[in-house]
């Protein structure tokens, strides 16, 4: 179960930080890999 009453801003800025922080680390993993998109059908 979800509790809202445990949400605070400096909880949501800290989502928010460690968030873009894994995108960024999974995009940088990406690039290395040479994985593009690829077309099925």
């Amino acid at each position: 179960m979800i509790n809202l009453k445990l949400d605070t801003p400096l909880l949501a800025e800290k989502y928010d930080e460690i968030s873009n922080i894994q995108f960024d680390n999974g995009s940088i993993l990406i690039e290395k890999l040479g994985v593009s998109p690829s077309r099925s059908g």
